[in-house]
């Protein structure tokens, strides 16, 4: 498992008819199980109310590994799940992120 200090995710959401939605939430850890059988990140401190409450479903998770200042983005599985009150976990499409340009940061 990996562990990395963030300041905050975004979700993403695109349909095909060219509309898209995000919204960025504060959080605090984010821990990487990233097998390749079943990948998903564990977010912690992060307002699980808010993730719950929102009326669209994202498809991508974007945050910022600070080890290494790098962007990494995945595509998800499917809707986040709480775990607590400041907890979430979400399920990954793949244990690979996709690759973001230097300027996405």
């Amino acid at each position: 498992m990996l562990t990395t200090v963030t300041g905050s995710i975004l979700l993403e959401a695109s349909y095909i008819d060219g509309h898209h939605e995000e919204a960025r939430f504060p959080c605090e850890v984010i821990e990487m199980t990233l097998n390749f059988s079943c990948p998903s990140l564990t977010v912690r401190g992060v307002a699980v109310q808010h993730l719950v409450a929102l009326r669209w479903t994202p498809d991508r998770i974007s945050f910022v590994v600070t080890e290494g200042a790098q962007l990494w983005t995945f595509k998800l599985r499917e809707p986040p799940i709480a775990i607590g009150p400041r907890m979430a976990r979400f399920e990954l499409a793949s244990a690979l992120p996709f690759t973001n340009s230097p300027g996405d940061i």
